[in-house]
């Protein structure tokens, strides 16, 4: 019997015939899988993600693929591509994605990759979707976006890559509350993996700040039932305040995803006038942007930050000489020459120490 929470999508012992079909097709893909690699090097996630995305192809009657969906929609930070168990199940609506959004082939151009390549799969993946003349830094930020809508009684905007949206459960998200004061919070996103936050909206909302850390691609998606005007659109920025919905709106859900491999990433919502420190800290591996300082409340102008190495030698003095661009350290010394990773100690003025690790 398929289920999706309490509901029952297929009862197999009346429809046989049903659970047959989606059978042969998802196994038979396994078979079609193994002539391209036939002596895998690990068993990925591509496995099963495109045998579930080919199934619900061939048989888009059986809708097997609807139980696992909730293991995907309701822990999606912690819940990446790249899952174990029944959550990689449901990461089969990516293949459906994508063969709306490249074409119908494009799992060949996947496979005769994994063949070419030793069966890597971001390897893959990536070079699939160059062909394309995408890249999974556009496409995974694209495929959240659009799982907003993920659920009955919402509003849905035309394009949506799948007409069995209406049937899929909400998608779970963190409730931020604009008119309430609310601690620091962070929320930690794995790599192929996405946060959500449902941004609750009054006349007494108060400003708040998003640290989205390596994050791109964030957007905000309206979809209050009842109501026209469905949509997403991009916000821009590794650091934005929080703005308000469109008009007749009560909010709208931030899509924050990292469409990183590997590395995790950090978000964090915040009040606008927080104590003196920087952020991102740790800086990121590879990171290319600067550090920023947080414009403490009370700072007083011209401000001077100092940070020092390990062995208490001063590294760099910056100075600000007002609060018209948010204060950033390039992670260059002195004369230009970049920083090796390690532990900084900072301080604004003649404040306390603080530290900064740069990671390699």
């Amino acid at each position: 019997m398929s289920r999706m929470e309490e509901r029952v999508i297929r009862d197999y012992s009346k429809e046989w015939e049903l659970g047959i079909q989606v059978t042969v097709y998802h196994e038979f893909y396994h078979a079609v899988q193994f002539t391209y690699v036939p002596s895998p090097r690990s068993y990925h996630m591509w496995y099963e993600i495109s045998a579930v995305g080919m199934e619900e192809r061939m048989a888009p009657e059986v809708d097997d693929y609807l139980q696992y969906l909730p293991y995907a929609l309701k822990n999606t930070a912690s819940v990446s591509l790249d899952a174990d168990g029944s959550a990689l199940y449901g990461q089969g609506i990516f293949h459906v994605y994508l063969g709306e959004s490249l074409d119908s082939a494009f799992d060949v151009a996947v496979w005769t990759e994994l063949a070419r390549n030793g069966d890597r799969i971001q390897g893959a993946l990536e070079t699939a979707f160059a062909g394309y003349g995408e890249s999974m830094s556009r496409l995974f930020p694209d495929f959240a976006s659009q799982l907003a809508f993920s659920g009955p009684g919402t509003a849905k905007p035309p394009g949506l890559f799948s007409p069995d949206m209406a049937k899929w459960p909400a998608l779970a998200a963190d409730t931020l509350d604009m008119e309430n004061p609310a601690p620091y919070r962070q929320i930690d996103v794995r790599g192929l993996a996405f946060a959500a936050i449902r941004v609750k909206w009054g006349p007494r909302a108060q400003l708040r700040l998003v640290e989205t850390g390596r994050i791109e691609g964030v957007t905000r998606a309206h979809s209050d039932p009842g109501i026209a005007g469905a949509g997403s659109e991009s916000i821009a920025g590794d650091v934005f305040a929080l703005p308000p919905p469109r008009a007749g709106f009560t909010g709208y859900t931030l899509i924050l995803p990292n469409p990183d491999f590997q590395s995790g990433a950090v978000v964090r919502v915040r009040d606008p006038d927080p104590g003196f420190y920087v952020f991102p800290n740790p800086s990121l591996p590879g990171r290319k942007k600067p550090v920023r300082f947080t414009q403490a409340k009370g700072m007083a102008y011209p401000a001077r930050i100092e940070v020092f190495g390990e062995d208490g030698i001063k590294v760099r003095e910056l100075s600000f000489p007002d609060g018209s661009a948010v204060p950033e350290w390039d992670l260059k010394d002195a004369d230009a020459k970049p920083v090796p990773s390690g532990i900084y100690y900072y301080r604004l003025e003649s404040g306390p120490m603080q530290t900064l690790l740069v990671a390699p």
